[in-house]
């Protein structure tokens, strides 16, 4: 039950040095549509396995302006105008060592709607992306 869990909120994950989850509302529908809930981010949360925070959110700090994390097979870059100092938040989920271990047995494939959900709240950031490194990267301006 629990690797199965883990699963599947990995389909929320990326690798930026290690896994990442990026869990931003879990009240979103899509979230549910994956199986992801409030009472599972708790029980996870309860195992170890995960530090759930619906108040805070996690973030990394100090990122280059350009940054590779790769959503299963597929590498973005994402951009950000400043050179230096950026960040990225992660949302209300944070992955403990137990969980960083499970990693490898709980990825499976991607699913393309997660991924553009993704890339969405990223551009929605202000944080332009491209899928391929030679490209143009997208944002979120008109």
């Amino acid at each position: 039950m629990d690797v199965e869990a883990m699963t599947r909120l990995f389909s929320f994950g990326c690798e930026m040095d290690g896994p990442i989850i990026f869990v931003y509302d879990f009240q979103n529908p899509i979230y549910a549509r994956h199986g992801i809930s409030f009472a599972l981010l708790s029980h996870l949360d309860g195992l170890g396995l995960i530090r759930f925070d619906v108040l805070g959110g996690f973030k990394k700090f100090g990122l280059p302006r350009h940054i590779k994390i790769e959503y299963y097979e597929q590498l973005l870059e994402l951009h950000y105008e400043q050179e230096s100092y950026n960040e990225l938040a992660f949302g209300c989920v944070l992955l403990h060592q137990p969980g960083h271990e499970l990693a490898p047995l709980c990825r499976r494939e991607g699913q393309f709607e997660i991924q553009q959900y993704l890339m969405e709240q990223w551009m929605q950031m202000g944080i332009a992306i491209s899928s391929n490194i030679n490209e143009k990267p997208k944002t979120n301006v008109a």
